[in-house]
């Protein structure tokens, strides 16, 4: 049943996006996406669905237009991921609201009975229904009913999966809109993060900028580990039309849902991930070249691994080093919340060692600060508290040693990928895979080719 909301192709937009907090008034849900009524139309799922509501309705057409979709949205609930209660899907005014129905579809793969989630229906206040998911469950009412679903247990961390219908069951034609109503963005692929909004890089200008900058100015910490492992910190260093053009990209984009598994190193659930080549054309990457290059005492630094972590109060993050123990890397972070305070908390913690026994040294977020550090230090980021109803943003570069070390990275990253990928194809599409993967390793594909596969097996 997930098929209909497939990790690899739904985009979803954090409800906080906008406001930076996570507080919205458009969805009860932290995670939605808008997939397109058009496609879905053409799926077996919608004539089953389509038929199913006019039985329901007890209507009798006179025609084949007898119901249409008014709006969809795929909805991931997860623990302590509500931001209100209840809520209203869409006004069907001037036509009849006898008409108008919502169906919510669970495409829940396994779900206990203590697992809660349940769909509850509202009529003046009292609870008219409450339904517990089951696997392809489909539940119809009138769109003039409040409902929620509510979130799964507390120690849960599997999620839960639906999908939203306002649908209008009547002979009337009414054009299909693929939005919520409110000013839900609807993502699509070519709005996926680009470096568009941040300054060029210029071999003249910002480069003589950015070489002027005396970085000592922004320093305020300055430690190093018994193992003369760096951390190093700076405020105020980004010029702020960057700063605020690098969230804005955040803002913009749209999260694939690639759930941590029992291998992930930090357990970091959502990441919006960029292109390494279009970010090393801005001067951001200038900057933030110079900066390694300062602290390492090495020129060369490249980076394989570009991201933005969400993470959530219901996060459960892990120490991790961000690199093996015969590397030399170093990640570098930048925190993109605004106005956060200490009670917030979200601090990015440092230990002695990877048992965690020995806190060393521990960083609050704050908008615009930099901070970078040796990956081989254990490390993890805290989620905020669960009195807050956003997330923690922190865009993150990893980079080795040179331009050639991080390529092989980067390609390890993304057979990683195709890995995962291939444990889930069979006989002659899992043959032609694993030989792809051996072209691979072999350096017979070059990385634009790579690119293409990467993106022929993600559809």
């Amino acid at each position: 049943m997930k098929k209909l909301l497939s990790s690899e192709k739904t985009i979803w937009n954090f409800a906080g996006s906008k406001t930076g907090d996570g507080t919205s008034a458009n969805s009860c849900y932290s995670w939605s996406s808008q997939p397109t009524p058009e496609g879905f139309m053409r799926s077996q799922a919608w004539g089953k669905l389509a038929a199913t509501c006019v039985e329901v309705s007890g209507k009798k057409m006179t025609s084949g237009n007898d119901c249409s979709i008014l709006a969809m949205e795929g909805e991931v609930n997860m623990k302590a991921s509500h931001i209100c209660g209840k809520q209203f899907i869409y006004s069907c005014t001037p036509t009849s609201s006898d008409d108008c129905v919502v169906a919510v579809i669970f495409l829940v793969e396994d779900w206990h009975r203590n697992s809660y989630g349940e769909l509850v229906v509202y009529d003046n206040e009292e609870i008219l229904k409450a339904v517990h998911p089951k696997p392809g469950r489909i539940v119809i009412f009138p769109a003039s009913l409040e409902h929620v679903i509510k979130p799964p247990a507390i120690d849960l961390s599997r999620r839960l999966y639906a999908l939203k219908f306002n649908l209008l069951v009547s002979d009337e034609k009414r054009q299909i809109q693929p939005a919520l109503k409110g000013d839900n963005h609807v993502f699509r692929p070519d709005l996926w993060p680009s470096c568009k909004f941040l300054s060029k890089a210029n071999s003249t200008s910002n480069g003589n900028e950015v070489e002027s900058i005396d970085l000592k100015k922004f320093l305020t910490r300055n430690f190093t580990t018994a193992d003369g492992y760096s951390i190093v910190v700076f405020d105020d260093l980004l010029p702020v039309r960057d700063l605020d053009a690098l969230m804005l990209t955040v803002q913009s984009g749209g999260y694939n849902d690639m759930e941590a598994d029992l291998y992930s190193a930090d357990n970091v659930q959502w990441i919006l991930g960029f292109e390494v080549n279009e970010f090393v054309q801005t001067s951001m990457w200038q900057l933030f070249s110079r900066i390694v290059t300062t602290v390492s005492g090495k020129e060369g630094y490249y980076p394989y691994d570009i991201g933005c972590n969400n993470i959530q109060k219901s996060d459960t993050t892990t120490i991790h080093r961000d690199c093996e123990l015969h590397e030399n890397e170093f990640t570098l972070l930048v925190y993109l919340n605004q106005n956060w305070t200490e009670n917030q908390h979200g601090e990015t913690v440092f230990f002695a060692d990877m048992e965690g026994s020995e806190v060393i040294f521990a960083l609050r977020p704050k908008y615009g600060r930099i901070a970078i550090f040796h990956g081989l230090i254990p490390h993890s980021a805290r989620p905020p508290p669960f009195t807050f109803a956003g997330a923690r943003f922190t865009f993150a570069v990893k980079m080795s040693p040179s331009k050639e070390i991080a390529e092989k990275k980067s390609l390890i990253v993304e057979l990683d990928v195709l890995y995962e990928i291939l444990d889930k194809l069979e006989g002659e599409e899992a043959i032609n895979l694993r030989n792809i993967i051996q072209d691979i390793l072999e350096g017979k594909v070059d990385r634009e080719v790579v690119q293409k596969i990467m993106l022929k097996y993600e559809e």
